[in-house]
């Protein structure tokens, strides 16, 4: 785990600063079939991914799906999303409030742990570099947390 990825997350969503439009957009290689992620995506490693550290992933989302048609958390996890293609909409709850946010390449989302959160996939589908701060594997049940809010 990084500790000063997880001290900048947190400050930029205490501040209102998570969301950075306009960054360069990298180029990504999806090697092989990939690993099936939240039962509808695909992911594929961004080197070696070694658990209770931070690791890279890029995941790609179907077009016009719901990231697993609910709000939800990672509360073991910070993460770090680039847009890389396509767009979508981020939806968050803030300080009691539910925030969209519409996505494209080179935006740039920082999200602690335990933030409710969905993302929604444009007509072209979306695809993201996500770093997860610590790694945890994607079958492990620390990974997904139902948010469980009306």
């Amino acid at each position: 785990m990084n500790p000063q990825i997880a001290e900048e997350t947190k400050r930029r969503w205490a501040t209102g600063n998570f969301y950075l439009k306009g960054l360069s957009i990298p180029s990504v290689k999806k090697i092989g079939a990939g690993i099936p992620y939240e039962d509808y995506m695909t992911a594929w490693p961004i080197g070696e991914l070694i658990p209770e550290h931070t690791g890279q992933l890029v995941i790609e989302f179907p077009a016009n799906v719901a990231e697993a048609s609910e709000l939800h958390r990672h509360d073991f996890s910070d993460r770090v999303i680039r847009i890389v293609s396509g767009s979508g909409t981020f939806i968050a709850v803030r300080e009691g409030v539910r925030i969209e946010q519409p996505l494209e390449p080179g935006d740039e989302l920082y999200m602690p742990r335990g933030v409710v959160h969905t993302f929604v996939a444009g007509p072209n589908g979306v695809i993201v570099i996500s770093t997860h701060n610590p790694y945890i594997k994607l079958d492990d049940p620390r990974a997904y947390q139902s948010a469980d809010i009306e």
